[in-house]
C-alpha cells in the first residue's frame, strides 16, 4: 500500500470522539460508566474510543478492573499512570 493509501485508511478508521475518563480509586462504576457512554454513541455512526486513565491509584483493583474493561470491549483503552499526576 502507498503512504497516501495507509494515510487515509488510518484517518477513515480512527475514532471521531474520544471520551478521556480519568480514574482513581473509582472501581465499581467503571463498568457503568462506560456501558452509559456506549448507549449514548450507539446512535452515531461515527466511531468512537473510551480511555480510562489511571492516574496513579493507589487501589490495587484499578488497572486489572481496567485491563479487563478494555479486553472486554475494543472501544476502550486502558492506559496506566507512574504516579498521580492528580488529574482524577
Amino acid at each position: 500500500m502507498a503512504p497516501e493509501t495507509e494515510k487515509k485508511a488510518d484517518v477513515e478508521s480512527a475514532p471521531v470522539y474520544s471520551v478521556i475518563v480519568p480514574v482513581f480509586n473509582t472501581v465499581s462504576s467503571l463498568g457503568e460508566l462506560c456501558a452509559r457512554v456506549k448507549s449514548v454513541f450507539a446512535s452515531l455512526p461515527e466511531r468512537y474510543e473510551i480511555i480510562l486513565i489511571d492516574d496513579g491509584s493507589p487501589n490495587p483493583d484499578t488497572w486489572p478492573t481496567m485491563q479487563e474493561i478494555a479486553r472486554a470491549d475494543s472501544c476502550v483503552v486502558a492506559i496506566q499512570l507512574t504516579r498521580n499526576f492528580g488529574k482524577a
